[in-house]
């Protein structure tokens, strides 16, 4: 099996440059740089897919993953959770209430709220 090295020829050509060593000196900047570049991107990249993993699973934690709405308000709620806990997918069941509020504290400004859990 015959490899060929003429990238690699090409590329020691050009690194170790003519007399000067200014072009020695910037195509060496220019490896280093490059280099240097390629290992942050891949670093970044690999600290955001498992930085994105862990915010899926805190938001997912977070945020119910099916809501039961009804036209009016459900008055027969506990029948309902009955028959979903009948279902072995279904780890989980709990009750609340959506609205709209503002809420104000000492030390924060006006926040528009839309989530109110009871318990």
């Amino acid at each position: 099996m015959s490899q060929n090295y003429t990238p690699l020829f090409i590329a020691l050509r050009y690194l170790r440059g003519r007399k000067s060593g200014f072009l020695s000196f910037i195509s060496a900047l220019a490896f280093i740089s490059t280099s240097l570049g390629v290992a942050v991107l891949i670093i970044v990249s690999s600290v955001m897919n498992g930085f994105e993993k862990e915010l899926k699973e805190r938001v997912l934690n977070v945020i119910p993953h099916a809501s039961i709405y009804g036209v009016n308000p459900l008055d027969d709620w506990e029948n309902i959770e009955l028959n979903l806990y009948g279902d072995k997918n279904i780890l989980g069941i709990s009750p609340y209430i959506e609205t709209e509020a503002l809420i104000k504290s000492d030390f924060c400004s006006w926040y528009s709220c839309k989530w109110c859990i009871t318990r």
